[in-house]
């Protein structure tokens, strides 16, 4: 982690990744309501002492609409989150340990992509020093998991409904043929 900027609840700083995940191919599954987006990461650290910062977040945001940029990072500034979840640890000083945090958010009904978080922050020693303080923070294994998706039933054209149409009419027409040959 590297630290990238002033944290406005806490008098010190954070480091951050942030990812964004385009959710418009399932739009059909999401407009249920009942698709959850999961987010799961081990976390560790490095043992520096007892001014060590300690605290790691993981965070989703979910946005609707379209974007009209075609750039979705444009666009993140520009819109208002529909919704969110976050959860947080405080690690311990164990170095062969790794944490695991995970959040998940039900997403709403209009939701066409989400930002996902990955957050270090200060809570021993708030010095707001770049970028040294976060060195040695490091987050693995990170997953996304979308359940409750609905398999998407492709719709028949109308074409496909007269070919069809078609060969059950050529069908009956040839049985009829035959049953008058036999008799």
């Amino acid at each position: 982690f590297v630290g990238t900027g002033p944290d406005p609840v806490a008098a010190g700083s954070f480091g951050d990744v942030v990812q964004l995940v385009d959710l418009s191919a399932y739009s059909t599954s999401i407009a249920t309501g009942m698709v959850d987006f999961e987010l799961s990461a081990f976390f560790n650290r490095i043992a520096q002492g007892g001014s060590t910062d300690t605290v790691y977040f993981l965070s989703i945001k979910s946005y609707g609409g379209t974007d009209t940029a075609g750039d979705y990072a444009a666009s993140l500034g520009a819109l208002a989150s529909t919704a969110n979840a976050s959860s947080g640890l405080n690690s311990d000083n164990d170095l062969l340990t790794w944490e695991n945090v995970t959040t998940t958010l039900t997403l709403p009904t209009d939701t066409t992509f989400v930002a996902i978080s990955l957050v270090a922050q200060e809570n021993v020693l708030n010095d707001n020093t770049f970028p040294g303080e976060f060195i040695g923070n490091y987050a693995d294994n990170v997953s996304a998991t979308l359940t409750n998706i609905v398999a998407d039933m492709p719709v028949p054209e109308p074409g496909t409904y007269l070919i069809f149409g078609l060969g059950l009419i050529g069908l009956t027409v040839l049985r009829r043929r035959r049953k008058n040959l036999d008799a």
